[in-house]
């Protein structure tokens, strides 16, 4: 077997671990967090199932990986990761006790047993068909003995797995006796390895810390300390590192932090850290960092992943920071994070959820030894890098009312509600959120009554969603230079929300088969602006859909690259509305396309009433192409008998107006039919003189963004033919 072999291999030397190791570490930056995307023995996805409970235990130049229950995975396997090779690999079969009515060796009583310990995540001390222990919740029971190069666990006994053999019978061992703890206690101990002692250590928190040694000769534990002082009653998880400076043990246990030397039998109180402290059970991870010569923390404070260590000569606990942008949504518990020997290299686990199955994702980083501060904020709050905040919701939690949050450069899988007026804006580059759903709603979700600006973000990964949802009550919503893609729609304003102002962004790729996938919804909202965007892609929803009272739509590009199922842009007959300076293009070749259109005030066929009493409309300077069939293509459709103003657009491939009380052959003279355009951009082959109009473009649109516009005097979308603009690079958006 190819997981066999390679064990063999790295024990005879042959894979050359020390080259490739240095080959895995130099692919990662000091103190720096990397996602891996490792290989894995045949699966679609390197990482194993998730295993909730579960701890992971570096040894050997492995990182193993086991158990679970509840639930989720219940198979017995071993699997681990190489961090020299960044690959996962099954080391033993997986006997899966889901599958224990098929299992002769067990009475139907036991196999009942053990569907009820499957379901609730107790344990019971039944083996497999291959005689090898059951997983369930493993919490921190489990640890590397050095000297023996041996996987081992603690559940109903002590067990031990040799890598060395593989998969053969006799790889599992019982060596010994379970730890003296309470028969019915799941979670109150660990396992670990105490290098001086050379043998197995245990620490139980049922109450006080108790501190044991393992005989590995009589298979049987003794115990060499016991705190001292009140006992706290409480039950907890047990993490522990050990200080090879001081030979003391950093213990958590009974809700409390202790040191504890098991050679001279002592124990004392340290510095809480007081996020992780007290009577309520507390779950994180926990490693030693010889780099640093303090014990490394990782846990979910604050709805983020934060990095804590402490220095056991100075007895301080202190914020530690790492470059990039990392798990931050991981929730850190049953120590997941362990360091390899061989390579230097920190692996962390990453799970967002505790129960649920899932595949984990695999993250590495190294230490320099570097002292690592908390970089300089030029702002009221700064989130990813070395800064103090992870998330960009903890970062919004943080910030005052009208305050600014800095988001470092980076990919951020997460979402945020923005609750208070605030300013959202890169420190450099252009932060990306993505994947993430708040209140089911999306990814940047705005309830603010006061005025909220986000600029320079990339968003995406909303799928069936929004990308940004403007919520009832919200008061004004500025989006300015931002990238939106890949969601079930680009900008939703809930009836309800206040002003929605989208400059100079681009959004693409909307798509939603379950809905219509509009790129940009004004629902019912006071007002909506758009101004220098770029919409380009289309499903089978409108790129901009404006059932506000206001609109102003100007300056920008839309780019319909296929056929859809609704007219470009549709505006709801009410209040004042202006279209102007945009250049609209559809290579619907095949179907006849409507540029925009002003339609009734109806939802689900019911009449909704304007809360003015006028509909006005200014629809001037547009340019508009329709390549391929015409039919009923036209740059207007008015279905309501809009109060309306149309004049200098430039149309190619389609009718100027459909629909409307609107005659006469001063639509022809105020308006100019073209046989084509200059360039892509739908800047003229020649102008055409401009006729008197209420409003005079003063921009246009440049990609991206706008751009002062030279003439007002022509007719259509620019200012100049692209004959007069022959030192302009001819791009295409």
């Amino acid at each position: 077997m190819e997981r066999l072999a390679m064990w063999a291999g790295r024990v005879l030397g042959l894979l050359l671990p020390l080259a490739v190791a240095s080959a895995a570490v130099a692919e990662v930056p000091a103190d720096t967090w990397v996602k891996r995307d490792p290989e894995g023995s045949g699966k679609a996805s390197g990482e194993p199932e998730y295993r909730p409970y579960s701890a992971m235990v570096a040894g050997g130049g492995y990182v193993f990986y086991w158990g679970g229950g509840h639930k989720t995975h219940g198979g017995n396997d071993v699997d681990a990761y190489i961090p020299a090779e960044d690959r996962w690999v099954q080391l033993t079969e997986e006997e899966d006790w889901s599958e224990a009515d098929s299992w002769d060796h067990l009475t139907d009583e036991q196999k009942e047993k053990l569907r009820k310990a499957r379901g609730g995540g107790w344990h019971v001390d039944y083996l497999s068909p291959r005689g090898r222990p059951l997983t369930a919740h493993s919490y921190t029971q489990m640890a590397w003995w050095a000297d023996q190069e041996r996987f081992c666990i603690s559940k109903f006994g002590i067990w031990c797995y040799a890598p060395a053999k593989g998969d053969e019978e006799g790889a599992w061992e019982e060596v010994g006796e379970r730890v003296p703890v309470d028969k019915n206690a799941i979670a109150p101990w660990n396992l670990t390895y105490d290098p001086d002692l050379e043998t197995l250590v245990a620490f139980t928190g049922t109450g006080k810390i108790e501190g044991y040694m393992f005989n590995p000769g009589l298979g049987t534990w003794e115990r060499r300390v016991k705190t001292g002082g009140k006992s706290w009653d409480t039950w907890t998880e047990v993490f522990s590192v050990y200080a090879p400076e001081r030979k003391e043990h950093i213990v958590y246990g009974a809700g409390r932090w202790a040191r504890v030397d098991l050679q001279k039998m002592r124990a004392e109180e340290m510095t809480q850290l007081e996020e992780i402290a007290g009577s309520q059970p507390q779950s994180f991870s926990l490693v030693w960092a010889p780099e640093l010569e303090k014990a490394l923390l990782a846990a979910r404070m604050d709805g983020e992943l934060q990095l804590w260590t402490y220095d056991p000569e100075k007895d301080v606990w202190g914020r530690f920071f790492l470059d990039g942008s990392g798990p931050t949504d991981a929730h850190g518990k049953w120590s997941t994070l362990v360091r390899d020997a061989e390579t230097g290299l920190y692996v962390f686990l990453a799970a967002d959820s505790e129960n649920i199955s899932q595949i984990p994702e695999t993250w590495v980083f190294r230490l320099s030894g570097r002292e690592r501060k908390v970089s300089r904020c030029p702002y009221d709050a700064c989130v990813g890098g070395r800064h103090l905040h992870g998330s960009l919701q903890a970062a919004l939690d943080a910030a005052p009312k009208g305050g600014t949050v800095g988001v470092a450069p980076g990919t951020y899988r997460q979402c945020a509600v923005i609750e208070r007026a605030v300013t959202i804006k890169p420190l450099e580059g252009r932060p990306h959120l993505r994947d993430e759903i708040c209140k089911g709603k999306g990814v940047l979700v705005a309830e603010a009554p006061g005025r909220v600006v986000v600029e320079g973000l990339e968003v995406s990964g909303a799928s069936r969603e929004k990308a940004i949802w403007m919520h009832q009550g919200a008061g004004e919503l500025v989006l300015r230079d931002l990238k939106i893609h890949d969601s079930g729609m680009g900008v939703l304003a809930v009836p309800g929300a206040g002003s929605l102002r989208i400059y100079d962004s681009e959004i693409y790729a909307i798509h939603d088969p379950g809905e219509h996938a509009h790129f940009v919804y004004g629902g019912e909202n006071a007002e909506l602006v758009m101004e220098g965007n770029y919409l380009h892609g289309g499903s089978d929803g409108h790129f901009i859909k404006a059932k506000s009272v206001d609109s102003r739509i100007r300056y920008n590009f839309i780019h319909q690259r296929a056929r859809t199922d609704a007219n470009i842009i549709n505006i709801w007959g009410c209040g004042e509305n202006q279209v102007i300076g945009n250049a609209i293009r559809s290579e619907a070749r095949g179907h006849p396309a409507i540029a925009m259109d002003f339609t009734p005030r109806v939802n689900y066929g019911e009449g909704v009433p304007c809360p003015v009493d006028h509909a006005r409309a200014e629809v001037v300077y547009n340019s508009y192409l329709k390549e391929g069939k015409k039919g009923w293509s036209a740059l207007v459709m008015d279905k309501v008998g809009m109060d309306l103003v149309l004049k200098n657009n430039l149309v190619a491939g389609a009718s100027l107006l459909r629909g409307g009380d609107h005659r006469g052959a001063s639509l022809e003279r105020e308006n100019a039919r073209v046989r084509g355009f200059g360039d892509r951009l739908l800047r003229p082959v020649r102008t055409v003189p401009a006729v008197a109009s209420p409003t005079k473009p003063d921009r246009q649109y440049s990609p991206i963004g706008t751009e002062a516009r030279g003439a007002a005097n022509v007719m259509g979308a620019y200012g100049a033919s692209r004959g007069e603009r022959s030192g302009v690079a001819d791009r295409n958006p």
